[in-house]
């Protein structure tokens, strides 16, 4: 994944960082996708992580959800089975 960073986005970028501090410090679950490495330049972050089989979970959901299928997400045992689905 890349990130490109404005400028004037100081904010944005450390709150980056800080997410990829998180995911790296919680690496090795099984729900949650793992980082692999991450590198900075004064304009971008790369940040390699594991391989999802599926790509995004948010474009996997659209493809499988239907617009009807919104309420069901509200359930929690519906979007850990989709979440499951997804990482198989």
């Amino acid at each position: 994944k890349i990130i490109e960073f404005n400028d004037d986005s100081q904010e944005e970028r450390n709150a980056t960082l800080r997410e990829i501090q998180i995911l790296k410090l919680v690496g090795g679950h099984p729900n949650i996708i793992d980082i692999v490495a991450s590198f900075e330049t004064p304009n971008y972050v790369f940040i390699v992580m594991e391989l999802c089989p599926y790509g995004e979970l948010f474009d996997y959901l659209t493809k499988v959800v239907r617009l009807s299928g919104i309420a069901l997400l509200s359930r929690p045992s519906t979007m850990t089975s989709l979440v499951s689905m997804y990482l198989e």
